[in-house]
């Protein structure tokens, strides 16, 4: 909050930082906006989530995590549904996500799995609209092999049902 405060006089916005976890305490649960540039914890456990999210996942497409629950080792794909939930309808406003995933997001999980699902459906959304492969040893003290994914909601016709991969 405090960085909101020394770039804007007023704090634009710094209400809108909560304290909790995104997964089990939606706090901005009626929100929805243009764009959202994300890096999620890679490979965060999510069992102190795991009762609020199966529940919520047992909503279908009605809840964040309709797609499906990856490994309670990885939370990633989780964060990739919430913020998918969080862009306009397409039909109302465009939105565009930028998120920096590991390489597990793109192989992890057999067919039919929970990450599969995911993939699935974004990909059958025709949500994805380029993978970014960042160089190695990109981020301090790992040398995990990154990639941004974008996500537009309003792909341009050219680009529809097609990923470009950088």
């Amino acid at each position: 909050r405090s960085d909101l405060f020394i770039l804007e006089p007023d704090g634009k916005d710094a209400e809108n930082i909560k304290l909790g976890s995104t997964l089990s305490n939606d706090q901005l649960s009626n929100m929805t906006f243009d764009y959202q540039f994300v890096n999620p914890p890679y490979g965060m456990e999510w069992s102190k989530d795991e009762k609020v999210v199966k529940e919520e996942a047992m909503r279908g497409y009605g809840g964040r995590f309709g797609a499906g629950l990856p490994s309670k080792s990885d939370g990633q794909m989780l964060f990739l549904q919430h913020f998918i939930d969080r862009m306009h309808k397409a039909e109302e406003a465009q939105s565009y996500i930028g998120m920096i995933m590991n390489g597990s997001s793109l192989f992890t999980g057999g067919a039919g799995s929970g990450p599969s699902e995911i993939r699935r459906w974004v990909f059958e959304n025709d949500w994805l609209e380029a993978i970014i492969a960042m160089p190695q040893n990109i981020f301090y003290n790992t040398g995990i092999g990154t990639y941004i994914w974008i996500l537009n909601n309003r792909k341009p016709t050219v680009r529809r049902n097609k990923i470009m991969l950088l």
